[in-house]
């Protein structure tokens, strides 16, 4: 990457970029392996070019040393290169300048090989029987020019791989909503695209105008304390400024593709209110922070083996479990970026599971929940029946043909029960068995014995209803 960077010419950044292939197509490879027959969406490259030459912030002062010692020769001649690159690729405010989808057009040999990669891993995976399902999407767009400009430079390299290699796969196009301007045209930005994934990061900085890195260090800390501002908006989302936006690009972007899939991802996918705001927005999929595989997990496996089933308790922590909110967020802060080893994990559980009995049934509780859907989807054969507790899976054509049980929480400030009934009705319509309850008077985690929510009726009749549909789906 740094040999890249610090080419001046495009032959030079050719040159530096086919070294770097097969290791991006090989890394590629590996995620659709873990995903096999599911969609791994992939944002090509975002931060400014500086920040991969860290390692060279002092070099001033390396050449200022050699010269005042009296060092010449190659190395100071090196230095003295590296010193001019960094000064042209200077900016004042790096995170508002050339990055995201501007870098790509300045410099689209760096699309090209990204695409070659993502691709051409794709066709290698299905040569081996491996379904990649690839979406590709497009970071800081801000105007219809660059995604047009973006959407052709992606269709040109990827017909020109497909003619090459004799075949072709399906993948999917779509972009980050990450400045407010791309909210604002989100009906026109959802004519070209197939997703959208809000970075809410990015989003908070350019609504707010503040940089994060700056804001913190300074002045955001004294506001929370002082009650200038509810809580930090890079931990919380601001829901009368970012949130309006987010609505927007929703409502606009459905209005022109009604089956529009709209996601977040960022730290703020993590915090309770702002799932709960995801959830009011009708965004298709958030990620969540839960407890790891504890004693109430544990209890229901070993109640599930009384009742004569055959069971499977995958641990996605390593032996670690969270009793508090916190704790859980530490625990899974990571889960955006290892969801393709937590998904292995699952697959190979169910594929484990498989080879002993003919049809598997899959209890979930939150967290959980996500990945339960997945294995819906990717194992139809073997998944008969999925039971989840205080969610369900995303809105889109993928939706498993799995029958589907959910229990939800009258009064949970996570889940959005209109959601859930909306699915239920669309899925039904499809024809599928989708049955959707709801326990009144009851909060998340109503079913967890070591939780403070804990309802013992509710959860009694859950699991009275839980029993019920597994007999009835995987036989007693």
């Amino acid at each position: 990457v740094q040999d890249m960077i610090m080419a001046t010419d495009t032959a030079g950044r050719k040159k530096a970029l086919a070294k770097l292939l097969p290791f991006q197509q090989g890394d590629f490879r590996e995620m659709y392996e873990a995903m096999d027959g599911l969609p791994v969406v992939i944002r090509l490259i975002d931060p400014p070019l500086h920040e991969f030459l860290r390692e060279f912030a002092d070099v001033d002062v390396d050449i200022a040393v050699a010269r005042a010692t009296g060092q010449n020769g190659a190395d100071l001649a090196d230095k003295e290169r590296i010193y001019r690159r960094l000064e042209q690729l200077h900016e004042d405010n790096p995170m508002l300048g050339l990055r995201g989808c501007r870098l790509l057009l300045v410099y689209p040999e760096i699309l090209e090989m990204q695409i070659r990669a993502i691709l051409g891993a794709a066709i290698d995976s299905a040569e081996k029987g491996i379904k990649a399902k690839p979406e590709i999407m497009m970071p800081l767009v801000a105007t219809m020019g660059e995604l047009d400009r973006l959407q052709m430079q992606v269709m040109e390299v990827a017909e020109t791989i497909f003619k090459e290699r004799g075949k072709r796969v399906e993948f999917k196009f779509g972009t980050m909503i990450e400045i407010p301007r791309a909210c604002i045209i989100a009906d026109q930005i959802a004519t070209k695209t197939e997703f959208f994934s809000f970075g809410t990061n990015d989003l908070t900085q350019t609504v707010l105008g503040i940089s994060r890195d700056d804001a913190q260090k300074s002045f955001l800390t004294r506001y929370v304390e002082e009650k200038i501002i509810p809580a930090d908006p890079f931990q919380v989302l601001d829901r009368d400024g970012v949130g309006a936006m987010m609505r927007m690009a929703v409502e606009r972007g459905r209005k022109t593709k009604p089956g529009l899939k709209i996601g977040i991802c960022g730290e703020h996918a993590g915090e309770p209110s702002s799932v709960a705001l995801c959830h009011e927005l009708g965004l298709t999929y958030v990620s969540h922070a839960w407890w790891g595989r504890n004693a109430d997990v544990l209890a229901r496996a070993k109640a599930l083996r009384r009742e004569g089933y055959t069971v499977d308790a995958p641990d996605l922590f390593g032996g670690r479990v969270a009793k508090t909110i916190d704790e859980a967020k530490a625990l899974t802060a990571g889960e955006q970026e290892n969801e393709a080893k937590l998904t292995k994990t699952v697959d190979e559980a169910v594929g484990a599971l498989g080879q002993k009995v003919d049809r598997i049934g899959i209890v979930a509780w939150s967290f959980g929940v996500w990945y339960a859907w997945k294995m819906g989807i990717a194992h139809p054969d073997k998944v008969r029946a999925l039971t989840l507790f205080y969610g369900i899976g995303p809105n889109e054509p993928e939706a498993p043909t799995t029958p589907v049980l959910a229990h939800y929480a009258e009064q949970d400030e996570f889940e959005d029960i209109g959601f859930a009934r909306q699915l239920e009705k669309e899925m039904r319509a499809a024809g599928n068995d989708v049955r959707v309850e709801l326990y009144p008077g009851t909060k998340h985690w109503f079913d967890e014995p070591s939780r403070p929510e804990f309802d013992k009726n509710a959860s009694a009749l859950a699991w009275q209803r839980t029993g019920a549909f597994l007999r009835e789906h995987l036989g007693s």
